[in-house]
């Protein structure tokens, strides 16, 4: 029984390490890349946003002063 001890034992603390290390080996991944990346498409979209939006007031401003 002792030795089932044992063994559960290493078993969990191999687990836990490992489980540890992978939690730090994924979160430590560039994350400034993925974080830039993102903040590259997020500023990409507002910049195509705010085009179609500048637009959008230029056609309004140019419908009015026709009519």
């Amino acid at each position: 029984m002792r030795y089932l001890n044992r063994v559960f034992l290493v078993v969990a603390f191999i687990g836990l390490l490992s489980g540890l290390s992978f939690k730090a080996w994924s979160t430590d991944r560039s994350p400034d890349k993925n974080n830039a990346a993102s903040s590259a498409k997020v500023a990409a979209k507002r910049g195509e946003q705010a085009k179609e939006k500048e637009l959008a007031t230029q056609q309004s401003e140019e419908e009015q002063a026709s009519s």
